[in-house]
């Protein structure tokens, strides 16, 4: 499963969150939001961040528009959406969150990727010690892989 950390400070305080694959509403208004950030300076319900299991990432959404759009790194965000990478920034108002941790593939299996150019398929590891099947290049410098 999915996961995203956040951490952020707000009214002093540290503060941290995890997001599996489910959307999380965030803002000041506790009857609208699932994560409640207090600082005056972010709206009422103002972001959504959620993950897009088509594309195999997460993403933030500006649920507010003018006058207080979200900033991702610094960046309004265009297009209603943002893609979320380990260590971005989320400004909400003043307050800014981390994206501490990004894992997409908890349960993914590895393998191996050929290192002869015109090959470059896939493999599992117990080829390591062989070799590619479909050229017969050696896997010892093969780089790791994440297996469909």
């Amino acid at each position: 499963m999915p996961e995203l950390t956040l951490e952020w400070t707000d009214i002093n305080q540290r503060q941290c969150h995890r997001i599996g694959d489910q959307r999380v509403r965030i803002g000041r208004d506790p009857a609208r939001c699932d994560l409640i950030i207090q600082h005056p300076t972010v709206s009422a319900l103002q972001a959504e961040i959620f993950f897009n299991a088509d594309r195999g990432q997460f993403y933030v959404r500006d649920l507010r528009g003018e006058p207080n759009p979200p900033l991702v790194d610094g960046v309004r965000i265009t297009g209603g959406e943002a893609a979320l990478h380990p260590h971005s920034l989320i400004y909400l108002g003043q307050v800014a969150i981390k994206i501490a941790a990004i894992v997409v593939a908890a349960n993914a299996d590895y393998g191996l990727r050929c290192p002869n150019p015109r090959c470059g398929r896939e493999v599992a590891y117990e080829y390591l010690e062989l070799a590619c099947p479909w050229c017969g290049t050696s896997l010892a410098a093969a780089a790791s892989t994440i297996l469909p």
